[in-house]
């Protein structure tokens, strides 16, 4: 059957958090797969890495250990969209080898990966290995998602910053047409068409490998900026491509039965609220609770999820690829039905965003 039958319930994979509290709460009836990434690994990660800082090799396999017992499978990120070109060199290779051989030799699962030479070298070295497409990949097209099958990928993870979780038709094209497994990513509240992604996607790549650890930055400008924009204009909360835990029957209908929450920066209580959400179809509170991102806790923005009820029905029948938000409005009346501000702490946090980027732009 075709990877998203119908008598294959929806799974979801979440980020290790390295506590064993959350692998002794998860069910693995709805989990199946934890996702990480060791700092400094040599390779690097286009998002943020997982384990804490300084977290050893032996540390790491003791945790994959757990999770084995547990029943779950784990899948390493190696989704840097840049090494410098290194992957191309002969001591790259080495350095990439000796990392995969690591990986295999402690029965890892599956490598996410967002640079297409990268799925077939280790296609090709390292058969044992399920290799997936990262969100990085960018894959928001049906042409995009074929390219990386037809090169071997076992998963997809489409993109989450193109808009393409609200456009319909082109996700059921994409699951009719393509054979491996697709996933999506169901509480990251990046802008629609972010145009900071590509970089801030280079910028941790950069940053997370060896060679560039010391030289990390004082603020995440990407991030930064990302919040400054939603939080000056709580409407780009909507126009996000997140979705509600009541709406995944929308995507269970079209065949995609794989869900990724984002939950890197969550501690235990944190991760087991959004999978209780997700899990049960159903969320009374603030929509924000469940984001990624939870620095926007002080954004004084409160999006009440039970209001949002019948909100994405809309998209069924609308392509916004081919209008722009100004002119269709419809997010924008949506945020004043379902929206309610605390102004004070609204601009305390926009200040402090201004100040932060003030001074990361200014000459040093």
């Amino acid at each position: 059957m075709m990877p998203g039958g119908k008598n294959i319930m929806t799974k979801f994979s979440i980020s290790a958090n390295w506590q064993l509290d959350l692998l002794d709460a998860v069910d693995t009836a709805q989990v199946d797969e934890f996702y990480g990434s060791l700092d400094q690994d040599g390779i690097g990660q286009g998002c943020f890495s997982t384990a804490p800082s300084g977290f050893s090799k032996s540390q790491f396999i003791s945790y994959l250990k757990k999770v084995y017992h547990k029943g779950l499978k784990f899948n390493y990120l190696l989704d840097t969209t840049c090494i410098g070109n290194q992957e191309l060199t002969i001591s790259g290779q080495k350095r990439l080898r000796k990392l995969l051989e690591w990986l295999v030799e402690n029965n890892v699962y599956a490598v996410s990966v967002s640079i297409p030479y990268l799925l077939e070298f280790i296609k090709y070295n390292y058969p044992e290995l399920k290799v997936y497409v990262s969100m990085l990949g960018g894959v928001d097209s049906l042409e995009r998602a074929r390219y990386w099958d037809d090169l071997g990928a076992d998963r997809i993870t489409l993109s989450a910053v193109s808009g393409i979780t609200r456009n319909f038709t082109l996700l059921r094209k994409i699951r009719e047409d393509i054979r491996c497994q697709l996933e999506l990513i169901a509480n990251l509240s990046c802008l629609n068409e972010c145009p900071f992604w590509t970089y801030h996607a280079a910028v941790h790549s950069h940053f997370s490998q060896t060679s560039n650890y010391r030289q990390k930055g004082t603020i995440d400008y990407c991030l930064a900026k990302c919040n400054y924009i939603k939080i000056k204009e709580p409407t780009e909360f909507i126009r996000s491509g997140w979705i509600r835990p009541e709406d995944l029957h929308y995507y269970e209908e079209l065949g995609i039965k794989r869900i990724k929450i984002a939950n890197q920066n969550m501690n235990t209580a944190g991760v087991m609220k959004t999978l209780k959400a997700y899990s049960f179809r159903r969320y009374e509170g603030n929509l924000i609770d469940l984001f990624f991102d939870k620095s926007e806790d002080e954004s004084g923005i409160y999006i009440d999820n039970q209001k949002l009820d019948g909100f994405l029905e809309y998209f069924m029948k609308e392509d916004c690829s081919l209008k722009s938000c100004q002119v269709c409005g419809y997010c924008a009346m949506i945020a004043k039905q379902v929206t309610t501000i605390d102004n004070l702490r609204r601009l305390n946090l926009m200040n402090k965003y201004e100040r932060e980027l003030n001074e990361v732009v200014s000459a040093f």
